[in-house]
Parts: structure tokens; C-alpha cells; sequence
């Protein structure tokens, strides 16, 4: 029963998720329903009354009111519906007006028009509709002072009339411009908590997706270890290898490798800043860097690369974990003698400011293009599709760095090298002396 009369009123159209349509159909249905019913009643009343042309008059309001709730319930044209309301209601109370002249306080019924139009047409059309309802009807009452209400209908009538329809109008008008904010409002809590779910669903698929990656790439990066550990341990078993030396460096090499990996996983997992600087110590920056550069000596070489570290001061003191520190740099300066091209060069830099420490590592090709500068940083990045442990490495060294020289108070960011590959920048608070 409920949903049948919930059917009538919004004429079966599907409003559910438009208030305002909502409100519009359950008015223009009621509206009918009540106009019909009023009409049917005063036209038998006017008939009895042998007030034979406003009997005619509600007998036309009646046929052009069920007009309307034909077009409105059989063929769901609710604009056309309260269009044709609208402009009936105009015609019929100014007629009635016309006829009437106020007999029984007939100009009551005017008052409500402002009320049903705005709610039916908006403010903004309803104000085409209202504006000159009341220029003709407040005319009409103007030539009417002396005649109407068997007139008794006087200057002061007129003018009590005509403030009480500006003043009924003026309040209809600025209610239904609430109303209408607060469902603009509504729409746009809707829309923003649509955009949330949204939101939430596309990083819900993408942390889904994320983890599925990061599983996969972990598991590559474990199975490449693994496979030389098993390659050389066939090798030592067959007794086919031709240097004893070579193969249990190669073996060692491995196991470094795959404790680096654990380590920089495990790494990654910590969230707590206090992991990353957890013993802070004085420490002397441009010797942790000058060790970290010889480490890499060989590998430079085996490039026909060129590594430069200018530094003006060598007394640069920082208050650092070293441990964590160091691993955070030499991340950093590794990444770089990875991915530069052979016979390509290094440049790092240490400068002093008033309050900072900058570091600088820039090299030449290759770079990355510029919308990745700050996906570098995440976590599994790589520049390119290689799955080469030996320049695709786990993805992890620069996002651990990050966290690292966060947590130190510092920052890191990316940007084109003059020498056309990848420039970082790290800045550290400096050590205040007492």
C-alpha cells in the first residue's frame, strides 16, 4: 500500500536520488489531486449557489487540472504537468479575482500562489510567473477601490492587500532560495562522499595491487640469489668448475647479496623514525663520504668511469647515527655508479650553510624523465623494466635513504643533472656548537 501511494506520488519516475525531483513530483501530484477535488466541490457548490459562470469557471479548472494528471501519471511529463498548473492557476485567480471582487474574502486564495509556484517552477522561473501575477491582479484591486466587496473595497483595503501579497511573495521566494542552497549543499555532500568512496575503492585496488607487486618483485629478487647459490653448488658437486677461488667468491658475493636484500626488506617494513636514528653521534660528514667514494673505487673503474668529490671544508660535523647515515649515502652513490653509463662521470659535493649541510650527487646519463622525480623515491621504483639484480638492484635503496635522512631531520629531493643524468640533493641540519 505504501509503495503504491508512494508510486502515485512521484508518478513512478525513479527521483530516489534527486530530492529536489522528488519534492517537485510529491508536490505536483498532491497539488493536482487537492485542486481537483476543491474544483469538483465548488462547482457543485456555485451551481447550487446559480453562480453559473464561476460554476463554469471551476468545471474548466477541473478538466485542465485532470489534463495535467493525465500527462503527468500515464505519460510521465511532470514539466509539462507543472507548466500547465502554473499557468492555470495564473488564469483561474486572476479570473476569480476579476468575478469575485473580493466577496467572502475571496482574495485569501491568492496568497497561496506565490507558495505553489516557487516550490513547483524554482525561484528563478517562479519569479517570471509571480511578478506578473501581482502587477495584474494589485491593478486590478486598484480599480476596484469603490466597487468591490459592495464597496466597501477602500484605499486602505487596497493597500493592506497589496502589502500582504509583496511581503507573502517576498517570504515564498527567499524560503525556497533556502531550501534550494541546502539542496545544492546536499548534492555536493553526495558528490564528495562519492568521490570518497571512490577514492578509498582506487586505493584500496591500488594497495591491493601494490602488495601483489611488491610480492612479486620480492620473490624475483629472491629467486636470483638463490639460482647463482644453486648454479655454483652444482658446479662444486659435479667438480667441473676450473677456479675453486672464483666459485666460493661468487658464492660469498651471493650471500652478501641476499643479506643486503633481507636487510633493506626488513628496512622498508619499519615505520618508526626512531629505527633510523637511534645512536646519534658527532660525526665527521666529508670522511664518511671519502670512505663510501673508495668503496666504490673498483667499480668506477671497471666502468672507465670518473668519480669527483669537491669540498672545501673538511671539518663538517654533523649530528647523525652513522651507521644508518652511511648506509643511507652509500644507497645513494651505489644507485649512481649503477645506473651511469660506462665511461660517464660522478660529481659530489659537500656544501656548508649557515644551517644546513648539502650534499649533491650528480651524474650523466642516463636520467629519468621529470615526472618521476618524486616516484623515485617510493618504494620498487626502477627507471627501467630490467629485473637485473646487478643495475635493477631491489628497488628499495633510494626509499630507505629517504626515510633514513627524514628521520635526521633532513630532506631529499631529484632533479636533472647539468651532466644530463640524475642530480640529489640532501639537506641535514648542522651541527650547533655549544
Amino acid at each position: 500500500m505504501k509503495n503504491r501511494f508512494y508510486r502515485f506520488l512521484t508518478a513512478g519516475i525513479d527521483s530516489k536520488h534527486d530530492i529536489a525531483l522528488t519534492r517537485r513530483l510529491v508536490l505536483i501530484s498532491s497539488l493536482l489531486t487537492m485542486i481537483m477535488v476543491l474544483f469538483s466541490f465548488f462547482s457543485l457548490y456555485n451551481l447550487f449557489q446559480q453562480k453559473w459562470l464561476l460554476s463554469v469557471m471551476d468545471v474548466a479548472g477541473f478538466a485542465v487540472s485532470a489534463y495535467a494528471m493525465k500527462k503527468l501519471q500515464l505519460d510521465k511529463n511532470y514539466r509539462f504537468a507543472i507548466r500547465l498548473v502554473t499557468l492555470a492557476l495564473s488564469v483561474f485567480l486572476i479570473s476569480f479575482s476579476a468575478v469575485n471582487q473580493n466577496q467572502s474574502y475571496g482574495l485569501v486564495w491568492t496568497f497561496f500562489y506565490p507558495l505553489f509556484v516557487f516550490m513547483l517552477e524554482g525561484r528563478k522561473r517562479g519569479v517570471q510567473f509571480v511578478l506578473p501575477f501581482y502587477l495584474i491582479l494589485i491593478s486590478l484591486a486598484g480599480l476596484g477601490i469603490g466597487e468591490w466587496q459592495n464597496g466597501e473595497w477602500d484605499l486602505t483595503s487596497f493597500i493592506r492587500f497589496s502589502i500582504a501579497s509583496i511581503v507573502m511573495a517576498y517570504v515564498c521566494y527567499f524560503s525556497e532560495m533556502a531550501i534550494e542552497n541546502s539542496h545544492a549543499k546536499l548534492e555536493e555532500a553526495k558528490e564528495e562522499q562519492t568521490r570518497l568512496h571512490n577514492q578509498r575503492t582506487q586505493l584500496m585496488a591500488t594497495s591491493v595491487a601494490q602488495k601483489s607487486q611488491v610480492l612479486a618483485d620480492i620473490s624475483h629478487d629472491l629467486r636470483t640469489p638463490l639460482s647463482i647459490l644453486k648454479m655454483n653448488f652444482e658446479l662444486i658437486e659435479d667438480e667441473i668448475y676450473t677456479d675453486k677461488q672464483k666459485v666460493f667468491t661468487n658464492v660469498w658475493k651471493t650471500f652478501t647479496d641476499f643479506e643486503q636484500l633481507i636487510s633493506q626488506v626488513s628496512a622498508a617494513a619499519r615505520s618508526d623514525e626512531q629505527f633510523f636514528c637511534n645512536q646519534r653521534s658527532p660525526t665527521n660528514l666529508v670522511e664518511m663520504i671519502a670512505s663510501i667514494t673508495e668503496a666504490q673505487t673498483r667499480a668506477v673503474k671497471y666502468k672507465s668511469m670518473q668519480l669527483y668529490f669537491v669540498v672545501k671544508d673538511k671539518n663538517i660535523v654533523v649530528d647523525v647515527d652513522p651507521d644508518n647515515l652511511r648506509q643511507a649515502l652509500s644507497n645513494l652513490i651505489d644507485n649512481s655508479v649503477k645506473h651511469t653509463h660506462a665511461g660517464g662521470e660522478i660529481h659530489i659535493a659537500v656544501l656548508k650553510f649557515s644551517d644546513k649541510i648539502t650534499i649533491e650527487i650528480a651524474d650523466s646519463a642516463p636520467g629519468i624523465p621529470t615526472e618521476d622525480f618524486t616516484l623515485v623515491f617510493e618504494p620498487l621504483y626502477r627507471a627501467d623494466d630490467s629485473r637485473n639484480r646487478a643495475t635493477g638492484g631491489a628497488g628499495l635503496g633510494l626509499y630507505i635513504s629517504k626515510k633514513i635522512i627524514e628521520a635526521h631531520g633532513g630532506k631529499i629531493s631529484a632533479a636533472n643533472s647539468t651532466y644530463g643524468g640524475l642530480k640529489l640533493t640532501i639537506d641535514l641540519p648542522l651541527l650547533q656548537k655549544n
